[in-house]
């Protein structure tokens, strides 16, 4: 355990992963939760599509007072990296998060977490992802969550933005 969040949540994926033996492969946040159809919506998508490797399903917004469903995002996402779904959003074929694991850079940049790290692999090194318009996961948001202290314009949200371009 380091102190911070992104490297104790990419070792424990990475630990929960050498563990796993599935053939696809599910992130889950701790305070997130999947629609109940989800597994078996991605399961089918990928059974019938071979060559997909990354899916991105949108999520549902969860705070104190609201749902919001999120929706309309692929063109951001492919745009550049303006939207990056969440991490539990993310469904991968366990070759290429395997090979994934192995490539992406895990020792610097603390306040970029693993779905960034994700997205940008499969968008400019895998050239192969699939971006399904259906919310199938809860996210949630509160006050605290790791993210929150990335509020859009925070002197956070404008040290990660910094690393996000050195990341990439």
């Amino acid at each position: 355990k380091t102190k911070f969040g992104s490297y104790n949540q990419m070792e424990a994926i990475k630990r929960s992963f050498n563990k796993s033996k599935g053939e696809i492969v599910f992130l889950l946040d701790s305070d997130d939760y999947f629609k109940k159809r989800k597994l078996k919506i991605l399961i089918e998508l990928f059974n019938k599509h071979q060559s997909l490797e990354v899916v991105y399903d949108l999520p549902i917004i969860k705070t104190r007072k609201k749902l919001t469903f999120e929706k309309n995002k692929i063109k951001n996402f492919q745009r550049f990296w303006s939207y990056i779904p969440p991490q539990s959003c993310i469904t991968l074929r366990r070759k290429v998060f395997k090979k994934m694991l192995k490539k992406i850079d895990f020792k610097k940049f603390p306040d970029i977490w693993m779905d960034f790290r994700i997205a940008i692999y499969s968008k400019f090194i895998l050239k192969n992802f699939f971006f399904l318009e259906k919310n199938l996961t809860v996210y949630r948001r509160s006050s605290t969550s790791a993210s929150y202290k990335f509020k859009k314009l925070s002197v956070g949200w404008w040290r990660r933005r910094f690393q996000a371009h050195e990341y990439l």
